[in-house]
């Protein structure tokens, strides 16, 4: 009887390490964005986690958040980029 072995060997690279970190770490900032003005009385109306628009991210791509006031007359948009810079946009 013939037993075949498979093994899979990872490879780290300090790149993709260190993409992950700042992928999680931005995820985390648009999260507590999005809790905080719950908390608030606002709603989210969208989320995603890669926007595509604009200058092109050295390393991963954007997330971003669209969030309405209570009374729907304003809008906000938060994006938040791989090197945990916050952009506010008021509507």
């Amino acid at each position: 009887m013939t037993v075949i072995e498979r093994r899979v060997i990872l490879g780290i690279n300090k790149c993709v390490v260190v993409t992950l970190c700042l992928s999680q770490v931005a995820q985390h900032y648009i999260l507590c964005i999005q809790t905080f003005v719950k908390s608030l009385g606002w709603h989210v109306l969208a989320y995603n986690n890669h926007i595509g628009v604009g200058d092109l991210e050295p390393v991963g791509n954007a997330l971003g958040a669209i969030i309405v006031s209570p009374f729907h007359d304003k809008y906000v948009h938060f994006s938040v980029n791989f090197y945990s810079t916050v952009h506010c946009t008021l509507c």
